[in-house]
């Protein structure tokens, strides 16, 4: 094998492993790119969910989640209980 021929054949070696790595790097895009969140796989999971359901499911899921929210925003509020003392009470 001559010098030239070499030269040639270590050539293609370089440019095969340049192709290889290109195509490896689309490869990790694409598959970055494909893989949802887990916000997103929840998402979509709740859609299917909901999909599945009837108009009636559905309103009355809405309405439940509703009186979560409302039951929730309710909780958080700050509650004054009759045996404490206000402060125009005291002098």
């Amino acid at each position: 094998m001559g010098l030239r021929e070499r030269l040639t054949t270590v050539t293609r070696l370089f440019q095969r492993a340049v192709s290889r790595g290109h195509q490896l790097r689309e490869e990790d895009e694409r598959g970055e790119q494909a893989a949802p969140s887990a916000a997103e796989q929840s998402s979509q999971r709740e859609a299917r969910r909901l999909d599945g359901m009837t108009a009636e499911d559905r309103d009355w899921e809405q309405a439940s989640q509703q009186r979560n929210r409302d039951r929730q925003a309710r909780s958080s509020e700050p509650r004054i209980s009759a045996a404490e003392p206000t402060r125009s009470g005291d002098t």
